[in-house]
């Protein structure tokens, strides 16, 4: 693999050591961090193995050396998500466990953890908040976005987060998860060759007019209050296939209403844009 690739072999009993107490599989990342800015003074970035790099990715190294963090992309504001993230979670922390950090996490936003960069001598200072911030939330929700908020509101609390989704390409939804996966095998066997940057450009604009990938992001977006990136999914899928399933189409029936009542609190104030 190259004179600048090393390997770190991780015992099971170490593994489940890195679990914590409830087994959260997602802490996991954190330790991986953790282990890589104890090791390397410098620029650190950390991707999920559901992603590939599509871009220049001297540019995100860049973003992180001029001190910012980086995180795959923006996805909602915390407090607007009224439907699922404010039963799930923000009930739950008005107590002494969560201080005053209630409020302040219900105005930041909710980042995607697919990837997450930084400089060591930055990230250092935080890991021991992130830690205990994820531990507190899992420990009172049980969702597996619990240290995807802990990264999200201490990067938040502490600096500025840039994305760099049009960099590196982030699939996790499991409907592209496995159009990609199958897509990739098929073609690497068929055409026994090392694909390049514009083949995974390619790729992406290829998985996005998937009738089923697109379905799959307008539900996901709409889900999160995201209007105009659910409703171009939407377009999408409406293309790939112009008599849509009964069930999308109550699926998106009930979101359509459900946006109407919420532009209607928008407009006399109630929510914030």
């Amino acid at each position: 693999m190259g004179k600048f690739v090393s390997v770190e072999v991780i015992s099971e009993i170490e593994f489940e050591k890195l679990l914590g107490r409830q087994k959260f599989i997602h802490r996991i990342k954190i330790a991986l961090i953790e282990r890589l800015i104890h090791k390397v003074n410098g620029n650190i970035l950390y991707i999920d193995t559901d992603c590939f790099v599509n871009g220049n990715i001297e540019q995100v190294f860049k973003k992180i050396e001029n001190g910012f963090f980086v995180m795959h992309k923006r996805e909602f504001l915390i407090k607007s998500d009224e439907k699922d993230f404010i039963i799930n979670y923000m009930h739950r922390f008005t107590n002494k466990d969560f201080n005053n950090i209630h409020q302040e996490v219900a105005s930041l936003y909710m980042w995607n953890a697919g990837i997450v960069g930084g400089q060591s001598g930055i990230l250092k200072n935080l890991f021991n908040h992130i830690y205990t911030l994820t531990d507190i939330l899992f420990a009172k929700s049980d969702l597996h976005t619990c240290e995807q908020l802990a990264f999200s509101t201490l990067f938040q609390l502490s600096g500025t987060i840039l994305p760099v989704n049009n960099i590196i390409y982030h699939y996790w939804p499991h409907v592209q998860k496995e159009y990609i996966n199958e897509f990739i095998l098929l073609n690497w066997e068929a055409d026994n060759i090392y694909p390049n940057r514009l083949y995974f450009k390619w790729l992406t604009i290829r998985v996005n007019v998937n009738y089923f990938v697109a379905k799959s992001l307008c539900l996901q977006q709409l889900e999160c209050n995201n209007f105009f990136v659910g409703y171009f999914h939407f377009i999408l899928a409406f293309f790939c296939r112009p008599r849509l399933e009964s069930i999308f189409f109550d699926q998106l029936k009930g979101h359509v209403i459900r946006h109407i009542k919420h532009l209607g609190k928008i407009v006399v104030g109630k929510v914030k844009v």
